[in-house]
């Protein structure tokens, strides 16, 4: 198996012909790992942020309608 970094080429970015298998070399080895854990970070991260998206998002939708029950109020109280 060889390791293309460009799809469609077989070889690396770096211009080396092709790579030998991922297990055999200790530096693939520990790019893909850093790759990975970068990767999963990064969805984690993402999740976490759309988390907080979607909750200041309904926290914002209540106080849209809590402003809309308090000028309905004040309307009937002054009218």
């Amino acid at each position: 198996m060889s390791i293309g970094v460009i799809a469609g080429t077989g070889g690396s970015a770096t211009g080396t012909e092709t790579a030998p298998e991922t297990t055999k070399n200790p530096i693939n080895v520990k790019y893909s790992a850093l790759i990975c854990e970068t990767l999963l970070k990064f969805r984690s991260d993402s999740s976490i942020a759309g988390f907080r998206f979607n909750h200041l998002q309904s926290q914002f939708q209540m106080a849209r309608r809590s402003l809309r029950v308090g000028n309905h109020l004040a309307q009937h109280l002054h009218g």
